[in-house]
C-alpha cells in the first residue's frame, strides 16, 4: 500500500494535469487582462506543473492516524455514481459505513500526501479521478495553502447558523417566495410513510455498496 505522494509520483504528470484541467477547466478572468488566453493557458499549466513537484517532494508527516483514501459507489438518481471515502483504519474496523469521511481542505499537504490510498481494485480504477480530487481540495486555499492559516482562525471564530425549527429553514431558503401548498394531514402522513420506506432502501442498498468496499480495503490492509 502507498501514500499519496508516492502514488503522485509514479503517475504521468501529463496525463494527470489533463485530468485536471478537464475537472477543472481554467477561468480566463483569474488572470491578468493583459494575458491572451494562450498566455493564461501557458501560465495555468506552469503553475500546475509547479503544484505536482511540490507535492511530490514535500517532507511527508507520518501517517500516525492510518488515514486511507478509498473508493465506493452508490446509487444516486437510478444510477451507480462513485464516491471518495476518507477515514482512519480503526474507525473502518469499528464503525463500518458509520465511520467519518474527512474533508482535506484544512489539512495540511504535508499530512495529507503521507495518508494511504487504498489497492482495492475500483480504487485503483478511478485512481486519476480520486488524484485529481485531492489535488484540488488540498490546494482550496493556494496551491502553498498560503491563506490555510486566516482560513483556519475565520473558522474557529466563525459563528454557526442554526434554525429552531424547519419553518425557520423555510423562511431563510424561500423568503417571501410563494410556498407549494400543503397536504391535507392524512396524505401527508401517508406521503411521509411512503418517503420512509423508500429512504430505508436507498440507504440499506447505499450501506451494503459502501460496505462491501470497506471489507476489501481492510482485507488488503490485513494481508
Amino acid at each position: 500500500m502507498k501514500t499519496v505522494q508516492e502514488t503522485l509520483r509514479e503517475m504521468d504528470k501529463e496525463e494527470l494535469m489533463q485530468k485536471f484541467f478537464w475537472e477543472h477547466p481554467s477561468q480566463v478572468d483569474s488572470f491578468d487582462d493583459e494575458l491572451t488566453i494562450a498566455e493564461a493557458k501557458e501560465r495555468a499549466n506552469e503553475i500546475i506543473k509547479k503544484y505536482i513537484e511540490r507535492l511530490k517532494n514535500i517532507t511527508v508527516k507520518p501517517n500516525d492516524k492510518q488515514m486511507i483514501f478509498y473508493m465506493y459507489e452508490y446509487l444516486s438518481n437510478h444510477s451507480l455514481e462513485q464516491n471518495r471515502g476518507l477515514s482512519s483504519l480503526s474507525d473502518l474496523r469499528e464503525k463500518g459505513v458509520e465511520a467519518p469521511n474527512y474533508g482535506i481542505e484544512y489539512t495540511p499537504q504535508e499530512e495529507i500526501m503521507g495518508y494511504w490510498i487504498a489497492d482495492t481494485e475500483m480504487t485503483q480504477y478511478y485512481l486519476d479521478d480520486l488524484m485529481v480530487e485531492i489535488m484540488w481540495d488540498a490546494s482550496f486555499f493556494g496551491i502553498e495553502q498560503e491563506h490555510l492559516a486566516r482560513a483556519q482562525k475565520e473558522l474557529d471564530e466563525g459563528l454557526e447558523e442554526s434554525f429552531n425549527s424547519y419553518e425557520e429553514f423555510e423562511d431563510f431558503i424561500y423568503g417571501d417566495e410563494p410556498r407549494q401548498p400543503k397536504l391535507s394531514e392524512e396524505d401527508k402522513i401517508e406521503k411521509d410513510k411512503i418517503i420512509r420506506k423508500v429512504d430505508q432502501l436507498h440507504n440499506d442498498f447505499n450501506n451494503y455498496l459502501h460496505q462491501k468496499e470497506i471489507d476489501k480495503v481492510l482485507k488488503e490492509v490485513e494481508q
